[in-house]
């Protein structure tokens, strides 16, 4: 269910996230839609012989769900998504649990903006493998 708060109902320092799995069928669908055909990302062999051993995720699939996160929960319905900027801290493989967090770290009331530290972490393990920082305007319908 997507959450419809105002600017005034979200304070600094509230945490939304959610899980997510990352399937073959994810990355399938993120390779038909954008054309992305690297080898690291589609082709075993290939990937097996670079460092990471097997087969990455695709960053950008990864940065996709920060946008679900912005648009469902942290500000929801009323937010229109300005800025993302996302490092990737680790490899992220088919199979992995991940969960995707953001926490507002700051507010601006006259341009009602929020500013979002934004990560997604492998489970259980706790394993950080994308970091960033989100901004956000909450329109008032």
């Amino acid at each position: 269910m997507i959450r419809d708060r105002t600017f005034d109902e979200i304070a600094v320092g509230e945490e939304q996230s959610f899980e997510e799995t990352i399937t073959e069928e994810s990355m399938t669908q993120f390779r038909r839609l954008t054309g992305d055909e690297n080898p690291l990302h589609t082709d075993d062999a290939y990937a097996s012989s670079t460092p990471f051993g097997r087969r990455v995720v695709y960053g950008q699939l990864l940065n996709s769900f920060f946008s679900r996160l912005i648009g469902h929960d942290l500000p929801g319905r009323r937010a229109l998504y300005l800025t993302q900027t996302t490092r990737f801290d680790s490899p992220c493989h088919v199979g992995d649990r991940i969960r995707v967090t953001g926490r507002v770290t700051e507010k601006h009331g006259r341009s009602k903006i929020l500013i979002i530290d934004t990560t997604i972490h492998r489970v259980p393990q706790n394993d950080l493998l994308a970091s960033g920082t989100a901004t956000a305007m909450v329109m008032d319908r």
